[in-house]
């Protein structure tokens, strides 16, 4: 008898459970108070880890929506980075909580502490830059005039970005810090050292190469004669930690430099860098780009201002190009079913 009761408890403790459960799914809510073209977000995004009480108080403008995609990235691509993400109506921002109890608010990009919210101005986002699958020629990035006549611009790297980002993603921001961060690796030949963090994936880039070399990769390999990864130094030009500082960026050379291969190096010797097309570039062969890709690795040669030999361990990128497509149809899912 005390088993039948026992087993009746469970019954009815489980069937509780299920209606709380029920009950607070989100296509239960009543969003009636909603505008109609914003309900069908609060559910979206709740059920992809966001709160209902934060996603009710937001009025879902571009940037709050891709503001969402962009956190959902970051822990897509950092799942053990952040342990809460909280909004936060006084100041219209996200408060993330990370592992190691750092907060700090998302400031569209910029992730700062509160102490500086109010000079939010002084620091540049830290952006997931939003890159074609493939080069794009001379005149689909440049107007006629700039083509006709470039001007030959550096990026504008100034203001600077807040290092209390580099704190929680790479453990440090100053070199001795870094420098605690940074192993030796060997890739393609080429001995150099890199952060720990890209151990495993620069590893997993080079299994990929070897796993589908052809005589064309074995080609390319054999020209090449320096890898590089960690280098504590700014980006040419700027007051801006380059990517290779914090360890996460390698370069590849070859021996023939003949070929454009970074835009400053060509803007020394050529003002028409900005009309080569990409062909007449140094090439890496889209296999190599690919498994570079793969594994969280983004390649400078998309950038306007080309960078072939550089490649940079960003996985949010990809993350948030999955996470921008799969909401882009969503949003033209629930038009033309709205429509029609």
């Amino acid at each position: 008898m005390k088993k039948k009761y026992l087993v009746l408890a469970a019954f009815i403790l489980l069937a509780v459970i299920m209606l709380e459960s029920q009950a607070n799914r989100p296509e239960q809510l009543n969003l009636s108070h909603l505008p109609a073209w914003q309900r069908p977000f609060v559910p979206y995004f709740a059920e992809r880890g966001f709160e209902v009480d934060d996603l009710l108080k937001l009025s879902f403008t571009f940037n709050q929506t891709d503001t969402l995609v962009r956190l959902m990235a970051l822990q897509a691509a950092y799942p053990d980075l952040i342990t809460n993400i909280q909004f936060v109506p006084e100041y219209n921002d996200w408060l993330i909580t990370f592992h190691n109890d750092m907060q700090l608010y998302f400031a569209y990009g910029r992730k700062l502490p509160h102490e500086l919210l109010a000079q939010a101005d002084n620091f540049r986002r830290f952006v997931d830059y939003q890159l074609p699958p493939h080069q794009e020629e001379p005149v689909y990035l440049y107007t006629a005039a700039e083509v006709a006549a470039p001007a030959n611009p550096a990026p504008a790297l100034n203001p600077v970005f807040h290092t209390a980002w580099y704190e929680v993603l790479y453990g440090g921001s100053t070199r001795e810090t870094i420098e605690q961060k940074v192993v030796e690796t060997s890739f393609l030949g080429f001995d150099f050292p890199v952060h720990q963090m890209i151990y495993e994936p620069l590893r997993q880039v080079e299994e990929q190469i070897f796993a589908h070399i052809d005589d064309e990769i074995a080609d390319f390999i054999a020209t090449l004669n320096f890898a590089a990864g960690y280098s504590w130094r700014n980006i040419i030009g700027t007051t801006t930690l380059s990517f290779h500082a914090l360890g996460v960026a390698i370069d590849i050379l070859p021996e023939n430099r003949d070929q454009p291969i970074y835009w400053i190096w060509e803007m020394r010797r050529n003002p028409n860098w900005a009309q080569i097309p990409a062909d007449e570039r140094w090439q890496i062969p889209n296999l190599i780009i690919a498994a570079f890709e793969e594994a969280g690795f983004f390649w400078g040669g998309n950038w306007s201002h080309w960078d072939i030999m550089h490649f940079e361990y960003r996985p949010e990128f990809f993350k948030a190009r999955q996470f921008r497509r799969e909401f882009n149809e969503f949003i033209g899912f629930t038009y033309f079913r709205n429509v029609n």
